[in-house]
């Protein structure tokens, strides 16, 4: 992204990123996650049959039930029989990565395939989640040359994907999603912003850098795009700029929010929807599993400190999803 481009879409970011070509089938575009439409087409590697898929995310004590537009992921790639098994588990609750393990070597299997279901790069899926997983100290840290294999102790081989928030055609997802919302709304795509919230840290930049590689991605994107937004702008829970600032932090009357979280949990279900007048309204609008074309993925309008609010929930909840998650596996195989 140039300077100019910077400035235009007021990312201040410093450093430079291009927009990769589309990677997946646009089959999976307009199929819903629940459609069994999907595995009817979709040819797996063989050698899955003889592996089990964890899916790894992070949980949460407090809000254990963001976990079910996972659990119902979980059970539409399950019901597939593309691999010998497909287990979720989590680091904050159960079921724990520790537990799956078990389980596969429980079933005699050899082989695993680890996608780990964050919207990033961090210290989890670089060093925590490896380690966890028996990955040798020389895989530990590393960022890029996915997927990464090892062979662990016990004689189990690893096969440790990107996470899901890397994929390069999430952008794309999320910058169509914020047009729908203009198209529907009927809104002023220049006096309309998108707001990009990541977590960040006061211990690593890896995770507010996953953040800007997205929000750049975004704004390259919206710059070839007609009718798209001309305010692009990204916040943070715990690093500058906070997402508490945003009234100070943006331009345009209208304010897309887009967590950058695969769910809600406390953060994306309570935290933000506070900041921005929500107060416990997702908590009383629940969606129990993915989007199935009957229900928005997005709440609002909303009017708060004189702006107008449309809030989109996690990512886990979008229907590309599952299409973008079987891209990953299958690169990881060839």
């Amino acid at each position: 992204m140039t300077q100019e481009t910077s400035e235009r879409f007021g990312m201040g970011l410093d450093h430079h990123s291009t927009i990769p070509k589309p990677l997946y089938d646009p089959r999976y575009k307009q199929t819903d996650v629940n459609s069994e439409e999907q595995g009817a087409f979709f040819s797996c590697p063989p050698e899955w049959s003889h592996a089990g898929l964890m899916l790894i995310a992070h949980g949460s004590h407090k809000m254990p039930q963001a976990r079910r537009p996972l659990d119902q992921l979980t059970r539409e790639i399950a019901k597939q029989h593309w691999f010998a098994t497909t287990q979720i588990s989590f680091w904050k609750q159960p079921p724990f990565i520790e537990d799956s393990l078990r389980h596969l070597q429980e079933q005699g299997l050899r082989h695993a395939y680890v996608l780990p279901l964050f919207s990033g790069d961090g210290v989890f899926t670089a060093e925590i989640l490896p380690k966890t997983l028996g990955a040798p100290e020389d895989f530990l840290g590393q960022e890029s040359g996915f997927p990464h294999i090892w062979t662990r102790r016990d004689g189990m081989e690893i096969r440790y994907l990107a996470p899901l928030g890397k994929h390069p055609k999430l952008p794309e997802l999320l910058l169509s999603r914020a047009q729908n919302i203009i198209e529907k709304a009927s809104l002023d795509p220049h006096d309309t912003a998108i707001l990009l919230i990541g977590h960040g840290s006061q211990r690593s930049r890896r995770s507010s850098q996953s953040a800007e590689r997205m929000a750049h991605n975004i704004a390259s994107l919206a710059m070839e795009t007609p009718d798209a937004p001309t305010e692009i702008k990204l916040a943070f829970l715990e690093e500058a700029p906070y997402v508490s600032d945003w009234p100070q932090n943006t331009i345009a009357s209208n304010i897309l929010v887009f967590p950058l979280l695969i769910v809600e949990g406390q953060h994306g279900g309570k935290q933000i929807p506070r900041l921005f007048g929500m107060g416990n309204l997702l908590s009383e609008q629940p969606l129990e599993q993915p989007d199935h074309g009957h229900r928005s993925l997005v709440v609002g309008p909303i009017s708060h400190k004189g702006r107008r609010i449309w809030y989109q929930r996690g990512i886990a909840y979008q229907r590309e999803i599952m299409g973008l998650l079987l891209q990953q596996l299958k690169e990881a195989s060839s």
